[in-house]
């Protein structure tokens, strides 16, 4: 696991230039450092600090620290400061003594965080360089040192052994006698050799034994394998022999494979019961590609040699958008039985990273799914709907079902890729007249076009009177068509403006009894039947209900007859409180002579009542006197009438 010594020696020289070079073109600079750049030390005491500034100390909330050993790979102190001196420095205080051994190179990362502890964002990082001038022992000669007499007795999971348990990410270290781990030293390792800490480091309840737990988000990550690095010593500070380095230096390193991170095929439908197999699909979330053209792609009968279907790369569908292949069947298999679908290795690359595809079988077996999980379901199983939003389920075989509290709101579901798109609760009809019924409720309408995956996990239902038994794991398949729109009847009617030329587009939806507006200034384009654009205008409610007003700008004059596409854009409008999803193209003809002529309020000496649309009374009284200076849309005793002041 140790890398070149040269290499990586030239990488610690090169790497401060590079991280300085890289801050000051961000405007970050070290302005100044105790003990200095470069200096020659034998390390720090108790009670010793670092003392450093910045040119931007106001943005940094603290500073995580490490202290690299560039001889031995390793880090030999690590710690997150938030503290000050009173000259408002920052300063890094050590709590026990720090040995620099000599001949060896130190390298300081000081990483300023924008909060005050090290899980808020990093913002910039500067690095200095110590050589080590103290103690002689250390990876070249041990022979005078003097280690504990305590021993690293085994390691739970031993070393070399996978981490394949998906619950258990911790390892548990036992000693012969009372050690104290070093959790400023120990680190892990993964395959690219970038160091990442422990999640928590502490005593186990068992005697002479520490827990060091990983963080499952770098176990999620991890493609192949990585190391764990454990420094220790006993109460009196002698360290304690390891299998790695010498002296102070002396570790425990241990090995673990761990591929929770590489990209596998999600295979849809991905395995299990099923009713019938029609359609596969292959994707990965982060990308999918074919890597070898030549690589078959079988499903087998039971015996896992009789070749039923064979699906080379010519054969498969692509979908950029999706990243997914899909295979459709000639003939939908409904024969009873059991069947394996064999994806050799190297058949796809995967991921970001492009790594081929391990070898994988996957199990069908075609059954009665429902007969076998007792149930019916209504809508049926396999059925395409418009959305998905409830299934009523009958447990047949029990005369009374309830959800179980614990695993009711477990319920997902699931597209091709195997991605969760949905939630989904256990719940029953307190007026239901048959006691094995329940239903499940999605809590978003699945809306979308797709196939899709209802699965429902063990024990989400209470099976029985007596509350004894458990219902299986089960899941439902259905697609999800949504229903073409339908274009909605309207009749236009043109209004002149004083100059007679065209000012006002009225739409009146006959089919619907309220259609409205969604945001204020919504605005309507023109075009001419070429698709060019010639006016714009704003949408308002027009004079009944379910009518439009959309008013172009003052800016354009249209005065001559000519047809003309007015166009609603997508999501502006609800009819009946339904959105209308898409552009509506609404065809016009405008004709001088047979548009109508901009219609004015009253403006006699009738007494008169004004609300807005809203129906607020806003004046009474007089025509003349009420309506002066009003303009725009108003109800007018009654009557909604667009008024606008006379010249």
């Amino acid at each position: 696991m140790k890398r070149n010594f040269y290499a990586l020696m030239a990488l610690f020289m090169l790497f401060p230039l590079l991280s300085v070079a890289a801050n000051e073109e961000e405007g970050y600079k070290l302005i100044n450092i105790e003990p200095a750049d470069s200096s020659v030390l034998v390390g720090f005491y108790k009670g010793d600090s670092i003392i450093f500034t910045t040119n931007t100390d106001s943005i940094f909330g603290g500073f995580n620290v490490e202290i690299w050993d560039a001889n031995s790979n390793s880090i030999v102190y690590s710690d997150f400061t938030v503290n000050k001196t009173k000259e408002g420095q920052w300063m890094l205080f050590f709590y026990e003594n720090l040995y620099f051994l000599k001949g060896h190179t130190y390298q300081v990362e000081l990483t300023g965080h924008e909060g005050s502890s090290s899980k808020s964002a990093a913002i910039a990082k500067f690095i200095v360089t110590y050589q080590g001038n103290g103690t002689n022992i250390g990876e070249e000669d041990d022979t005078d040192y003097e280690y504990s007499n305590i021993k690293y007795e085994r390691f739970s999971p031993v070393d070399g052994s996978p981490f394949d348990n998906e619950i258990r990410n911790d390892v548990t270290v036992y000693f012969s006698g009372d050690a104290i781990i070093d959790a400023n030293r120990c680190f892990i390792l993964d395959e690219d050799s970038i160091v990442h800490k422990f999640e928590t480091i502490s005593r186990s309840n068992i005697n002479n034994a520490w827990e060091l737990i990983i963080s499952k988000d770098f176990l999620a990550s991890c493609t192949s394998h990585f190391s764990v690095n454990i420094y220790a010593k006993d109460k009196g500070g002698r360290m304690i022999k390891g299998n790695k380095g010498k002296g102070l230096n002396s570790h425990y390193e241990l090995t673990y494979l761990c591929d929770y991170g590489y990209p596998k095929v999600a295979v849809t439908p991905r395995g299990g019961n099923l009713r019938k197999l029609s359609k596969l699909v292959f994707g990965n979330k982060d990308g999918i590609s074919i890597l070898n053209e030549n690589n078959n792609i079988t499903l087998f009968e039971e015996d896992k040699t009789t070749e039923l279907i064979t699906i080379n790369s010519s054969n498969l569908e692509e979908n950029d958008s999706l990243a997914i292949f899909t295979y459709s069947f000639p003939d939908t298999l409904k024969t009873e039985g059991t069947y394996y679908l064999h994806i050799p290795e190297n058949t796809f690359a995967l991921g970001h990273k492009l790594l081929p595809n391990r070898d994988n079988w996957v199990k069908y077996q075609i059954v009665d799914r429902l007969g076998m999980y007792g149930v019916t379901i209504d809508p049926d199983d396999g059925s395409l709907l418009p959305s998905l939003t409830r299934i009523n389920i009958t447990f047949n075989n029990w005369d009374a079902v309830g959800p179980y509290y614990q695993n009711r709101d477990t319920i997902t579901v699931t597209d091709e890729k195997g991605d969760t798109i949905a939630f989904a609760s256990a719940d029953y009809d307190r007026e239901r007249t048959q006691k094995n019924q329940c239903f499940i409720k999605m809590k978003t309408p699945v809306t979308k076009t797709g196939h899709y995956y209802v699965n429902v996990p063990a024990k989400a239902f209470i099976l029985g009177s007596d509350a004894r038994n458990m219902s299986e794991a089960m899941y439902f398949e259905f697609d999800v068509e949504e229903p073409p729109l339908v274009v909605p009847e309207f009749a236009v009617n043109t209004m002149l403006d004083d100059d007679y030329a065209l000012r006002h587009i009225l739409v009146q939806f006959p089919e619907y009894v309220y259609v409205f507006y969604k945001e204020r200034e919504t605005v309507a384009v023109l075009t001419n039947t070429k698709g060019e654009e010639v006016a714009k205008g704003i949408m308002m409610l027009g004079r009944y209900w379910n009518e439009l007003c959309i008013t172009l700008d003052d800016e354009y004059h249209i005065n001559t007859a000519n047809d003309f596409v007015l166009i609603l854009p997508a999501n502006s409008i609800t009819m009946d409180g339904k959105e209308y999803k898409a552009d509506l193209e609404i065809p016009v003809h405008y004709d001088p002579a047979t548009s109508l002529p901009f219609t004015f309020a009253d403006t006699s000496n009738s007494i008169v009542k004004v609300y807005n649309l809203q129906g607020m009374l806003i004046r009474e009284g007089k025509a003349s006197e009420v309506l002066n200076g009003l303009k725009g849309l108003y109800i007018v005793n009654g009557k909604k009438m667009i008024i606008k002041p006379s010249k």
